[in-house]
């Protein structure tokens, strides 16, 4: 540490058995490090909170001190990817930014003490991959600064400060629907991650922002479409009113909200010996599964990682400075590779539903 008792890069490289350039490489997203070390460095960095306290030595670090540019993240950004996530356009954004010969700073966590911290040390640039009205006070004063700010897959109203790159999740429920409709379903359900409850107590408080949009919409479409009612959650992957529900044909549609939901719902619908989609007709929102996946079965709506990507560089880097806006990318919608079947009303036999 410190004379002031503060933990310092030489801290961090000790602690994690890693040489200072090591924690440089972590920190700034370079390539050349095995993933499971950059995670294990980065994880540390976190529990401790250097980010917060080191973030002068870090600009520094990055290589260039004219355009140095910040990308904040929360920290399971770490977890998952693929094809049309978050990461994605972590890794696109950061690869982008490398070929213009700056080298970014990534930090996964702490983000509200990073962005006071970043008051006292302006970058160049900000740009968040999560949000929150915690951050606006930040995001306001640094803009004042003539700090470069934009936002990717944050909250609303980000957008009423800097400017929002988000995936239009509304349009996809229209396409959405109108796919359900054609195949013949007229009461649709929506699966989704409600942590704990079966149902939202408040749609307008859903925390995750994909399945709050697609649940603001369907009420605004469908004027019989109660969120307290059929907007069910997976409980944590215990989903007992989801074996009910399927199993009483209480809706004739579906649409699911997340990869990992949809595995939870494809599991129980086996269960059930239903056939998804063919018999049940599916819609996912979700990202790109990997193509042997049982979800590359159901009809897809996924944000445009790499468009979200561009945009992004360009508000860091445009001729612009950046104004608060919304800018929405429509969603990439990819068919399953089995076509969603037609459902009959009940009590029509298969000579007439074969009509």
């Amino acid at each position: 540490m410190d004379k002031n008792g503060k933990t310092t890069i030489r801290d961090i490289a000790d602690a994690c058995g890693v040489t200072i350039a090591t924690i440089s490489r972590a920190i700034n997203h370079q390539s050349g490090l095995r993933e499971e070390l950059r995670n294990h460095i980065l994880q540390y960095i976190e529990t401790v909170g250097w980010s917060a306290n080191s973030l002068k030595n870090r600009f520094l670090l990055s290589g260039n001190a004219d355009k140095n540019v910040l990308i904040l993240c929360n920290s399971w950004t770490l977890n998952g990817g693929g094809k049309d996530t978050l990461q994605e356009t972590l890794s696109l954004l950061v690869s982008r930014l490398e070929g213009d010969g700056i080298i970014p700073m990534v930090v996964f966590g702490q983000n509200l003490p990073v962005l006071e911290r970043c008051i006292e040390h302006p970058p160049y640039a900000v740009v968040l991959l999560t949000g929150s009205p915690l951050f606006f006070d930040a995001l306001q004063e640094l803009r004042k600064r003539g700090v470069r700010v934009c936002a990717g897959y944050a909250n609303l109203e980000c957008s009423q400060v800097c400017a929002c790159v988000r995936t239009d999740y509304e349009q996809g429920v229209v396409d959405a629907l109108a796919l359900l409709r054609k195949a013949g379903c007229s009461r649709p359900g929506v699966f989704a991650g409600l942590s704990a409850a079966e149902h939202p107590v408040d749609p307008e408080h859903i925390s995750d922002l994909p399945t709050r949009l697609i649940v603001r919409k369907l009420v605004e479409m469908l004027p019989d479409f109660d969120p307290k009612r059929d907007v069910l959650g997976d409980c944590f992957g215990h989903p007992q009113k989801l074996r009910t529900l399927l199993a009483e044909q209480t809706y004739d549609g579906w649409i699911i909200s997340g990869n990992a939901i949809a595995q939870c719902f494809l599991t129980e619908a086996e269960k059930l010996k239903l056939r998804v989609p063919e018999k049940l007709p599916v819609v996912l929102f979700g990202s790109e599964p990997n193509q042997f996946d049982p979800l590359t079965r159901l009809c897809r709506f996924t944000s445009r990682a790499d468009e979200i990507a561009e945009a992004l560089y360009a508000k860091v880097m445009g001729p612009q400075f950046p104004e608060p806006e919304e800018i929405l990318l429509p969603c990439r919608r990819r068919d399953g590779s089995v076509p969603l079947g037609r459902r009959r009303r009940r009590g029509t036999s298969d000579q007439e539903g074969a009509k």
